[in-house]
């Protein structure tokens, strides 16, 4: 099942975040902040993995303060990245329950539906509040 909503999603940390914003949409998942890549723990010679954490701005509409959300795919097996500028927007961003494609050590598909080509295979995704965006 491919969704926006994260109410629809069985996402690691999600329910920090519906306490706060309980319709939340990964469409109003906008401007990421910051962008990090690690060789994950578990990873060898024989078995590379690495997990990629994004901060990016929830656009609140009031009453609410814009947040920053942070999403951490874990065991990232591929990602297709958009030419990077100094400004770094997301779309359309849909996340997709991928285990039964049988992709090896793939649950989740993260894929920007914008103007930009962005995609991440992945085996878990936690997500947490970073803090109030300022």
């Amino acid at each position: 099942m491919r969704s926006h909503f994260l109410k629809d999603l069985p996402i690691n940390g999600k329910e920090s975040i519906l306490a706060v914003q309980p319709s939340f949409d990964f469409y109003i998942l906008r401007q990421v902040t910051r962008f990090r890549w690690e060789m994950a723990p578990n990873a060898s010679e024989r078995s590379p993995a690495a997990n990629l954490e994004l901060t990016a701005i929830y656009e609140n509409s009031q009453p609410f303060e814009d947040l920053l959300i942070k999403v951490r795919c874990l065991d990232v097996r591929q990602v297709v990245l958009p030419v990077l500028g100094p400004s770094f927007f997301l779309g359309e961003l849909e996340i997709e329950d991928v285990s039964g494609e049988q992709i090896e050590g793939v649950r989740w598909r993260v894929k920007d539906f914008g103007p930009d080509r962005f995609v991440i295979l992945c085996k878990e995704i936690e997500m947490m509040i970073d803090s109030p965006a300022a």
